[in-house]
């Protein structure tokens, strides 16, 4: 009976003046195949799921090379809004993975989302091709 009591206590006043509730549909997305110095965007949505008023209290994009503008930190029950996500490859070669998140006063969890790109060298910017061996003996042929 303590232990019920106990439950009842927890849950009815969370019931009873509501908490806050964060969701990002879709929170991973992959640029696929990007050359190197490119800027990359993707729109990221933010929905508040509780029955309380969602605060985005830190919006941390980890790294120079990511942006993340946020158009709105409050957000009431049921409404959402847009963080953009924008990404410049510089000079990184290869598969990359970005972990942005966000901190939220619905918890102290890390909402976090996920960006991949397998960038490659431009062409046009890499360095000149360089042959070796420098001569080739063809008069075998």
């Amino acid at each position: 009976m303590k232990i019920l009591r106990a439950v009842i206590l927890v849950l009815f006043p969370a019931m009873l003046f509501g908490a806050p509730g964060v969701k990002i549909k879709n929170d991973t997305f992959n640029f696929g195949k990007v050359l190197q110095n490119t800027t990359l965007t993707h729109a990221y949505w933010i929905k508040s799921t509780g029955n309380d008023t969602l605060r985005i209290t830190e919006v941390v994009p980890g790294c120079g090379c990511t942006q993340m503008p946020l158009l709105d930190s409050t957000l009431a029950p049921g409404d959402s809004t847009r963080l953009d996500i924008i990404f410049t490859t510089r000079s990184f070669i290869g598969n990359v993975n970005k972990r942005p998140y966000v901190m939220t006063n619905a918890s102290a969890d890390k909402v976090g989302m996920s960006i991949y790109a397998e960038v490659l060298v431009d062409p046009e910017t890499g360095l000149p091709l360089v042959l070796r061996p420098a001569r080739l003996d063809v008069s075998q042929f």
